[in-house]
């Protein structure tokens, strides 16, 4: 049983499985379903470096005025955002564990974008993802051009519970900025017709 097979839904549409993360359009906003590294500051109040938010796409440039982001779920909807510290290097930028008891294929998928207004040209962030404790994305660079939502998604084959984890492990203060949106995690399972 694979995720990317040919009945498998796509990362947008996994209404054929039970979703495993609670609040992953953060639609109800800081709600104490997930924990990182960092501290948390209102939405509308500007930011400082080490801060996380839940914001949405108008309230972004009261945060930080060389960002832009728009919301990946609906254009108009909340995200998290991220302004990277470089005091560990490996500091969490969300995380989350998912109970249970069950064995088998499962996926993630989540979207994440580079803050920072393509014309300013700083250092880009950089993250890894991990599902309890092992690497099962590999480093990946965000680049400020083009701003777009870049999106993630990986097979990972274990037993629950799971500890899923997303690193910014980027060394750099300026630029180490981004967004985190429509975090899924759900078993795969093999179907006989197409669900979608």
């Amino acid at each position: 049983i694979a995720c990317d097979s040919t009945w498998s839904c796509p990362c947008d549409n996994m209404t054929s499985n039970i979703e495993l993360v609670q609040n992953g359009h953060f639609s109800l906003g800081n709600d104490g379903s997930f924990s990182n590294d960092y501290t948390y500051f209102n939405a509308g109040n500007a930011t400082a470096i080490g801060q996380y938010s839940v914001v949405t796409n108008t309230q972004v440039p009261q945060a930080n005025n060389q960002w832009a982001c728009n919301d990946h779920t609906t254009g108009t909807g909340p995200f998290l955002i991220v302004d990277g510290a470089s005091n560990t290097g490996n500091n969490v930028a969300w995380s989350q564990q998912i109970p249970g008891s069950d064995s088998g294929s499962f996926n993630l998928c989540f979207y994440v974008n580079n803050l920072v207004i393509p014309s300013k040209d700083y250092d880009d962030p950089i993250i890894g993802v991990f599902i309890n404790g092992t690497q099962v994305i590999p480093n990946t660079t965000l680049p400020e051009n083009p701003d777009v939502w870049v999106p993630f998604n990986v097979t990972w084959v274990g037993k629950l519970p799971a500890i899923i984890e997303i690193h910014t492990l980027s060394g750099n203060v300026v630029g180490n900025d981004f967004a985190i949106d429509d975090i899924s995690f759900t078993k795969c399972r093999s179907f006989t017709s197409n669900p979608c």
